[in-house]
């Protein structure tokens, strides 16, 4: 769906979604957003792509408001955007808000995830796999996607294969 609430085609919805999967590829953080009840909780974290590419894995400690707030709200909104904009093409850049819903992973889960975090961030691996962090997986069912102040598509995800 397109901001407007229209269907866009799906050649466009393709698209946008390979520029969203392009702009994870080129962060490392973003900032994800929790709440409790009526309260927002923002936070800066590192974050590697899924294993499916639709997906975000974060890392936390236990002892977080964050992870309090995802233990009772598991509906979490993110924020991913271009590092500096290049000012010679867009002055705005680019930006995605992903929605959906995140796990704690457990188990061999876990283990899948760890590993897809610390090849992105090795020098996080200690943190990854300490018992009192908790590795989340937050699965994409809505995007907004923006460029500058007149581009902004929205992807619904949520039974559906962009690719």
């Amino acid at each position: 769906m397109g901001s407007t609430g229209k269907k866009v085609s799906a050649d466009a919805y393709r698209h946008a979604f390979r520029e969203l999967q392009q702009l994870c590829a080129g962060q490392k953080s973003l900032v994800l957003a929790t709440s409790d009840q009526d309260r927002p909780h923002c936070s800066l974290m590192r974050f590697a792509l899924g294993p499916d590419s639709r997906s975000f894995v974060l890392i936390t400690p236990k002892d977080t408001r964050k992870y309090e707030n995802i233990r009772r709200n598991n509906q979490v909104s993110t924020l991913v955007t271009e590092a500096a904009p290049d000012e010679s093409r867009d002055a705005y850049g680019l930006a995605a808000t992903v929605n959906g819903p995140i796990e704690i992973a457990r188990g061999p889960k876990r283990l899948e995830l760890v590993d897809l975090f610390t090849t992105r961030h090795p020098e996080l691996q200690d943190f990854a796999e300490s018992p009192e962090s908790a590795v989340l997986h937050l699965q994409w069912r809505e995007v907004v996607l923006v460029r500058g102040i007149h581009s902004v598509i929205r992807l619904d995800l949520a039974g559906s294969d962009p690719s």
